[in-house]
C-alpha cells in the first residue's frame, strides 16, 4: 500500500522506505472492508437491473424461446440507467475512504462516514476530478484499442502482428504503470486539500 507515501509526497515530507507498505500494516482489516463494503454498497443500486436481466434471459437458458424477453430487458436498462446517476453519487461520496483509514487509523465505517460529510461540501469539485482521472483513462484504453484494430485488420503478415501485438502489450503495461500513481496522486491531493489546514499539515498517523 502506498498511501503513505502519496500522502508524505502531498505534504512535502520526506518519504521513508517503510511508507510502501505501512499504510497496509496500520489497518489491513478496514482497508480491506472499506474497499469491500463500498463497493457493495453502491453496487447495490444496480441489483434490481441485474435481476431484471437474468430474468428476461430464462426462456433463452431453458430453452423455450430463441429471444429474451424484450420488455423486461428494455426494464433492465432503463432501471441500469436509473440507477448510474446514484452509483456516482455513492462513489464519488466514498472516494477518501482508504485514505482517512490510513492517515487517521479510522476504521473503516468511521472512514466512511467522514469522508461522506466532508465530500458533500465539495461533491461537484471531486466528482470533476474523477471524471478528468476517467476520461485520461478511457482516451487510454481508446488508443489502445484503436492500435489493436489496426493490427488486428491492418498488418498483412503473422509474423508483424505477434511483434506489434508484444508492442501493444509493453505500451499497456507502461502505461497503466504510470497512469495509476498520477490518479492516485491526483486524489491524494484532492483529500490534503479537503481534509488538512494548510496551517498544519502533520504526518500520515497523526
Amino acid at each position: 500500500c502506498s498511501s503513505d507515501l502519496l500522502l508524505r509526497a502531498a505534504r512535502k515530507q520526506s518519504p521513508a522506505a517503510t511508507d510502501l507498505v505501512s499504510g497496509a500494516q496500520k489497518g489491513f482489516l478496514h482497508l480491506f472492508l472499506g474497499q469491500i463494503v463500498t463497493a457493495i454498497l453502491s453496487g447495490l443500486c444496480l441489483v434490481p437491473a441485474a435481476v431484471l436481466a437474468i430474468v428476461s434471459l430464462v426462456p433463452v437458458i431453458s430453452k423455450q424461446s430463441k429471444e429474451p424477453a424484450l420488455g423486461l430487458l428494455v426494464a433492465a436498462g432503463v432501471l441500469a440507467v436509473l440507477a448510474l446517476p446514484v452509483l456516482i453519487w455513492l462513489t464519488t461520496n466514498w472516494v477518501f475512504t482508504l485514505l482517512l483509514v490510513v492517515d487517521h487509523n479510522l476504521n473503516f465505517w468511521e472512514a466512511m462516514k467522514r469522508s461522506w460529510r466532508q465530500v458533500s461540501c465539495h461533491w461537484f469539485s471531486v466528482f470533476g476530478l474523477l471524471v478528468v482521472i476517467g476520461l485520461i483513462g478511457v482516451v487510454f484504453g481508446g488508443v489502445i484499442f484503436g492500435l489493436v484494430m489496426i493490427d488486428i485488420l491492418l498488418i498483412p503478415t503473422i509474423l508483424l502482428k505477434v511483434l506489434f501485438g508484444m508492442v501493444l502489450v509493453v505500451l499497456y503495461i507502461v502505461g497503466a504503470i504510470l497512469l495509476m500513481p498520477i490518479s492516485m496522486g491526483a486524489i491524494t491531493q484532492a483529500y490534503e486539500t479537503i481534509f488538512t489546514p494548510r496551517a498544519a499539515q502533520p504526518g500520515p498517523g497523526a
